[in-house]
């Protein structure tokens, strides 16, 4: 499996799943090597009642912290 591959689930079918009203956390990170051009990733995983239900993270490209930061909310929500 490549880093590419983990991404497979859809994050709003996950939480379109879920009882109405049900409250989740959703944590995430961006990362990148250096200030600019180096390859970035983003991940984020979405708690309910404590457990996981999903995670995701995926390989950006080159780019910056920023985008990858920005990539990883955005994915989460």
């Amino acid at each position: 499996m490549t880093f590419n591959e983990i991404e497979k689930t859809n994050a709003a079918e996950v939480l379109a799943a879920l009882p109405e009203g049900a409250e989740v956390e959703i944590y995430t990170d961006g990362c990148c090597l250096g200030a600019t051009g180096a390859p970035a990733a983003s991940a984020f995983a979405i708690i309910h009642e404590d457990k996981v239900i999903h995670s995701a993270a995926r390989f950006l490209g080159p780019g910056t912290n920023n985008i990858a930061e920005t990539t990883a909310a955005l994915d989460g929500l």
